[in-house]
């Protein structure tokens, strides 16, 4: 992963991480794609097309799945 896509995901990540439902944020460089996971029963769409601003050039796909839990 290059420095740039480390810091965008950190940045991405200390933004959005714990709002909205957003549990997971992961960047496919090779795709050009930035992955939001969100929990399937909240309305993230707020944060997830502020996210897409932020992203620039990457395509966001967002993946409902709810919290991983310990047991």
């Amino acid at each position: 992963m290059s420095e740039q896509t480390k810091h965008l995901q950190g940045v991405l990540a200390r933004r959005y991480l714990g709002k909205q439902g957003i549990h997971g944020i992961s960047i496919d460089e090779d795709n050009g794609t930035v992955k939001v996971y969100v929990d399937p029963m909240q309305d993230a769409t707020g944060a997830v097309d502020r996210l897409r601003k932020d992203a620039g050039e990457l395509k966001v796909q967002t993946i409902a799945s709810p919290r991983a839990r310990l047991a």
